[in-house]
């Protein structure tokens, strides 16, 4: 079983776990204050990014939406990023697992090529049985 379902985010700040109270859930975005270093963080689906705490002190309120709307964003690029670099590797092994498959005839193309050739002879044979014989 993997340990890392068990254990709690960790500040990006101090590298502290958030754990000691109680967390929003793991499927939400959040913004709240590390207990050890007090740092403003957003917990983003388990992910700790640590805000500009400047930013978001702002008295408006266009400006700390912006501010939380590109951090999301720049997250999910990230993370859009990453997947599409692990989906790349993955079709990279597919495709030569693939090349290297080619090489060898598999069973199912040598049952093919007998049956070809079977087909073939037993063609031949009617074939020969129409024509009259040499007199």
């Amino acid at each position: 079983m993997d340990s890392s379902a068990d254990e709690f985010p960790r500040c990006a700040k101090c590298n502290k776990e958030l754990g000691g109270g109680r967390l929003p859930p793991m499927h939400s975005f959040s913004v709240l204050r590390c207990p050890s270093c007090n740092a403003l963080l957003a917990l983003i689906f388990g992910c700790c990014i640590e805000l500009n705490e400047k930013t978001l002190s702002n008295p408006s309120i266009e400006i700390k939406a912006q501010y939380l709307y590109q951090v999301l964003t720049d997250h999910f690029a990230r993370l859009s990023e990453a997947i599409a670099q692990e989906v790349a590797e993955t079709w990279e092994e597919v495709v030569e697992a693939n090349k290297t498959k080619e090489k060898k005839p598999n069973g199912l193309k040598k049952l093919q090529q007998n049956i070809e050739k079977m087909d073939i002879d037993s063609f031949n044979s009617y074939l020969e049985s129409l024509d009259p014989p040499d007199l």
